[in-house]
């Protein structure tokens, strides 16, 4: 972070609670109020900037065709079974990290990464691929944002 703030000239001051008026009312703010808080106008927006709004369309409309993946979201949504041998053979793959899924807008995140459907894998894997720069680095750039069972295994296929 340190390299990316170098252009910059940063200054940092002190302000106190009562100066940051943002902070502090959303610091104070109960979901239980019934009457909106006078001139407190708080937009929160969700950001997926690696993703265009008509390509997160279309792995919402996909997700809700896929079988597996709407299997998955019925047991996120719903909570997990106690043991891994009373979920279906479909959604074992996906008990060592039930704690990190979630459902989101209709997508489905393991953490921060969106789980992609099997109909758009390859045409994101060519995507991931198109600058060309080899296993490692494909792997790496999408670990940032995607998902899938096999994710490695199928980006070390395609570039081989």
């Amino acid at each position: 972070m340190l390299l990316r703030l170098q252009p910059y000239d940063v200054t940092i001051t002190y302000r106190p609670g009562k100066q940051v008026l943002l902070a502090d009312a959303l610091s104070r703010l109960s979901p239980e109020e019934e009457a909106p808080i006078p001139d407190l106008n708080v937009q929160i927006h969700d950001v997926c900037p690696q993703f265009s709004s008509e390509c997160l369309q279309r792995i919402r409309a996909e997700t809700a065709r896929e079988p597996e993946l709407c299997a998955l979201k019925e047991v996120v949504y719903n909570g997990w079974l106690t043991t891994v041998r009373e979920l279906p053979s479909l959604l074992r793959p996906y008990w060592t990290f039930r704690k990190e899924l979630s459902i989101e807008d209709s997508l489905i995140l393991k953490g921060h990464r969106i789980v992609v459907p099997q109909a758009l894998q390859g045409e994101i894997l060519s995507k991931l691929h198109a600058s060309h720069q080899g296993i490692e680095k494909t792997k790496l750039r999408a670990r940032t944002s995607l998902f899938w069972k096999n994710l490695n295994i199928d980006i070390e296929e395609m570039i081989k």
